[in-house]
């Protein structure tokens, strides 16, 4: 893990949190409630599970994974983030801020990382701060659609209603029948709860049905 400072503005643009503020006023901004930048490199451990999460997490390069293990030592995928996505803002805005999972780059990321209560309790009351407070909410709001998302697909009855609920999902966010899909197998696997050989063997006959086709994490839906 590496310290950074807050200098480069090219990190900063098209990130949806810092929408609608001047480039110029970024850095001060952020410095103004105490953000800091943060390199990790792929596999490295960003918040413990237990460790107190204070501050909200915004991805400027990378992505992270959200993951948690049950007693008997199984991996769930919970939630993947990439480029301008938020990690850890469920447990920062809480007044327990211990996280109960934990985050993990899934690729060299870079982060900074923002404390709640810094943006809420110590407003400066310009109008840059008041859009990124605004910004924030908006980002959080997005974040809570795609866990209800998650929600959607394990719901599902079988393996097969599964799978075809997430492809949907991917084809939805991307506007098209031609996806590319994020996940490894075994991370997809983990994330809709399957066994991957199960959901390999799924997904075979699916193609074999002409329901799908795939090379690789390239789809198309038929």
């Amino acid at each position: 893990m590496v310290i950074y400072m807050l200098v480069d503005m090219d990190k900063y643009r098209g990130i949806p949190l810092f929408r609608g503020i001047p480039e110029h006023r970024i850095c001060p901004l952020l410095q103004a409630v105490g953000a800091h930048g943060r390199e990790y490199k792929k596999g490295e451990t960003l918040i413990s599970a237990g460790e107190t999460a204070g501050a909200i997490g915004v991805i400027l390069s990378g992505s992270v994974h959200m993951l948690k293990y049950d007693v008997w030592g199984r991996k769930t995928l919970i939630a993947y983030m990439s480029r301008g996505e938020l990690f850890g803002e469920s447990f920062a805005v809480r007044q327990e801020k211990s996280s109960y999972t934990f985050f993990e780059a899934a690729a060299d990321t870079e982060v900074v990382f923002i404390r709640f209560e810094q943006i809420v309790h110590d407003c400066c009351g310009d109008e840059e701060h008041h859009r990124l407070l605004s910004n924030l909410f908006e980002c959080m709001g997005k974040k809570n659609f795609q866990l209800m998302e998650k929600i959607e697909i394990m719901s599902r009855p079988t393996l097969r209603e599964k799978i075809m609920s997430y492809i949907s999902m991917i084809a939805q966010h991307q506007k098209s029948r031609y996806i590319h899909l994020p996940l490894s197998r075994t991370e997809m696997a983990e994330f809709i709860g399957a066994n991957r050989s199960a959901m390999t063997r799924e997904l075979t006959r699916m193609k074999e049905e002409q329901i799908i086709d795939f090379d690789g994490n390239i789809f198309i839906i038929r």
